[in-house]
């Protein structure tokens, strides 16, 4: 288990922290690796989906 995934299992839920610098790197990982998954189409999609997410 990595340092920041053990953190987030011994944090208090709902607890407002700022996501640390390795948190935000791997999540950056994670959204490269469904990126690759993904087609063109799929990420269009997905995209727009989240445009509608933000402020």
């Amino acid at each position: 288990m990595g340092g920041s995934e053990a953190r987030r299992r011994s944090a208090p839920r709902g607890g407002g922290d700022e996501p640390t610098a390795e948190d935000l790197a791997e999540l950056a990982r994670i959204v490269r690796t469904l990126g690759d998954a993904l087609t063109r189409a799929e990420r269009d999609t997905m995209e727009a989906w989240a445009s509608t997410r933000t402020s």
